[in-house]
């Protein structure tokens, strides 16, 4: 699982509510500027962002507004009390955002951010161990609508988790192996072929089919990674139907 950046002051890394924070999940931590936040996302490719609204929060409302608005690709969590937190409501960077309402005891936080990590990565209860018969689907791709989208069609039927590019993939599969991975081709920086050559590389998944997520004018393209053994390519334009009848199709091939 790819992990999320704490954003905070400096000043506030002591205080014990952060503490406890970085003891128990071991995020990123990256100070309240723009300059700081993008060189953290862009060498640690983490998929969250949870913002502290500490007390020296005061000092950086400018900074906090460029991060808020400026940062792109990760959706945030603010956490802090409820004046500081609809200080920031109307600051987006086009992400989902969440709050987590403060003061509340350290436990009761550590299991609220929990939670709230989970809603944003749309992991459901399937994966924490309720639901083993079900088939384990990881969707990458790059447009957090297409990955709701997805999500809606196939949590009905498969455990389904969802990153936004082919590092926070790789990520994801050195912790755990999917039954099937959908791969969309045509991504930012690293793309679906540089990230099927990557999953190839882990021993774990040599093994896991692929399918390829593709437009029409790249389904040429994807037929010249054959090499690597994709499982196929599924056109984006398929309905919902179209998309189960093809990954049973997989699914009973590989039994």
């Amino acid at each position: 699982m790819a992990q999320f950046v704490l954003i905070c002051n400096q000043n506030d890394l002591s205080t014990p509510i952060v503490a406890h924070v970085r003891e128990e999940f071991k995020p990123e931590v990256a100070g309240l500027t723009l300059a700081e936040v993008n060189a953290c996302i862009e060498e640690k490719k983490p998929d969250i962002g949870v913002v502290y609204l500490g007390q020296h929060t005061k000092n950086c409302v400018q900074a906090l507004q460029d991060i808020l608005t400026k940062v792109k690709g990760i959706p945030f969590i603010l956490v802090g009390t409820r004046d500081n937190c609809r200080r920031f409501q109307g600051y987006n960077n086009g992400e989902e955002k969440q709050f987590i309402f403060m003061p509340m005891g350290t436990n009761s936080l550590l299991t609220q951010l929990k939670k709230t990590l989970k809603t944003l990565r749309n992991i459901s209860d399937d994966e924490e161990g309720e639901g083993p018969g079900r088939k384990h689907i990881l969707v990458v791709d790059d447009d957090s609508v297409y990955l709701r989208t997805m999500m809606n069609w196939l949590k009905d039927i498969y455990r389904v988790s969802v990153v936004k590019s082919g590092p926070a993939a790789i990520t994801f599969l050195q912790g755990s192996v999917p039954d099937l991975v959908l791969l969309d081709y045509e991504m930012p920086e690293v793309d679906g072929l540089e990230t099927l050559t990557m999953i190839r590389k882990l021993d774990t998944c040599k093994d896991v089919p692929v399918l390829f997520l593709t437009g029409i004018s790249s389904a040429f393209a994807v037929r010249e990674a054959v090499k690597l053994k994709p499982q196929g390519y599924i056109l984006k334009k398929i309905d919902r139907d179209g998309l189960i009848l093809k990954l049973k199709e997989v699914f009973n091939g590989n039994q």
